[in-house]
């Protein structure tokens, strides 16, 4: 039964700003942890940090102990920004890398808001246009307004995340495998 459950769980996934992948490569990882270091810059302890690094890298976040947790390093605010997490270890003749990619916790948050507050308009909506005995364009405004939600969250999620595991693929000379 809980193996039903988990494998919805990730067939879902694949309709949400989420991805779960690892990258197989030929470095060890050693080597790995030390590229990504070159590439990823500390975050600043400022809360209204609007610019680029000086370092010139494209990450910012931190590699420690074999675990990171990075994003990418623009200039301005982004809410669509990946935030990268994983881990490195070592597997065949070099090292794996497992990455999870996914929006901020706080645009999740929001997200959820809106859906909520989406749904139970409509159904209210839906049970009022019942009433009256007919069903006209009020009661698919919210539907129009979810799937506006989504295909904004989920597009301009991926516009941000292809380009930064593209530059971390290049990076470590390796293959995406996507877990499902």
């Amino acid at each position: 039964m809980q193996c039903i459950q988990i494998r919805s769980y990730f067939a879902l996934m694949k309709y949400l700003p989420y991805e779960h992948f690892y990258i197989d490569t030929q470095l060890k990882p050693n080597e790995v942890q030390k590229i990504m270091e070159k590439e990823i810059s500390p975050r600043s302890n400022r809360f209204l940090d609007f610019g680029r690094s000086t370092k010139g890298t494209y990450f910012k976040g931190y590699v420690m102990n074999d675990e990171f947790q990075f994003e990418p390093d623009i200039s301005g605010r982004n809410s669509f920004n990946p935030q990268i997490k994983g881990s490195i270890s070592a597997y065949e003749n070099g090292s794996r890398v497992i990455v999870k990619m996914t929006i901020h916790p706080g645009v999740w948050v929001f997200i959820g808001f809106a859906f909520f507050f989406l749904t139970i308009t409509g159904l209210s909506i839906l049970v009022s246009e019942m009433k009256k005995g007919q069903i006209g364009f009020p009661v698919f405004a919210p539907l129009l307004m979810l799937a506006f939600v989504y295909l904004l969250t989920t597009l301009c999620y991926k516009s941000e995340s292809i380009p930064a595991k593209d530059k971390l693929t290049g990076l470590l000379k390796g293959e995406i495998t996507y877990l499902k």
